[in-house]
């Protein structure tokens, strides 16, 4: 409930609530819960400009994932600390997160872990001023998303081909997927 609420603003609501969860996951051993609100608690951190706190929960996510044993929170949460590291501009980190995620989605055989990763590399070379690495990372976002009907991914892969094609100097190629993005 508390990520909840911070994804629809209720910002005061949404810290408190992922404080009495982070105690009752703590108290009990649930280290499944825990890994959710310390991914809940890195956004945060991560949306109002607090990198160092960021990092730290992202980083407690990912133990907490790995504490309990399930890997497609191990993979989340991989990608939580990948969105630290590029937040903070730590582009190699996150390349290298990234890629982690992906294999790792792969291998569970997770289409939207696999799409978030390939977004999340697209990202993060276009970033670190990689427009056409980006290109090939959102091209396979793409296929995923169209493959799996995954239309959040799909969205997000048009949006960053038509992005980065637009630093590519490629306008008719950029406004050919930001139509498709609306559409």
């Amino acid at each position: 409930l508390g990520i909840l609420n911070l994804q629809l603003g209720n910002t005061e609501a949404g810290i408190a609530q992922l404080v009495e969860a982070r105690a009752r996951c703590v108290a009990h051993q649930l280290d499944d819960g825990l890994a959710d609100v310390y991914g809940g608690l890195a956004v945060l951190y991560r949306d109002v400009g607090e990198p160092a706190a960021a990092l730290k929960a992202a980083q407690q996510q990912w133990a907490a994932a790995r504490r309990a044993g399930d890997r497609e929170r191990v993979a989340t949460a991989l990608g939580g600390l990948a969105e630290v590291y590029q937040a903070r501009h730590e582009h190699d980190l996150a390349q290298t997160t990234w890629q982690r995620m992906l294999d790792m989605a792969r291998n569970l055989d997770h289409a939207r872990l696999v799409c978030r990763a390939y977004l999340g590399l697209g990202e993060s070379h276009a970033a670190a001023g990689d427009d056409v690495a980006a290109l090939d990372d959102a091209l396979a976002a793409l296929r995923v998303s169209r493959t799996s009907d995954l239309q959040r991914c799909e969205v997000d892969a048009l949006h960053l081909l038509g992005g980065s094609y637009l630093r590519l100097e490629s306008a008719a190629q950029a406004v050919y997927f930001l139509e498709q993005a609306v559409d």
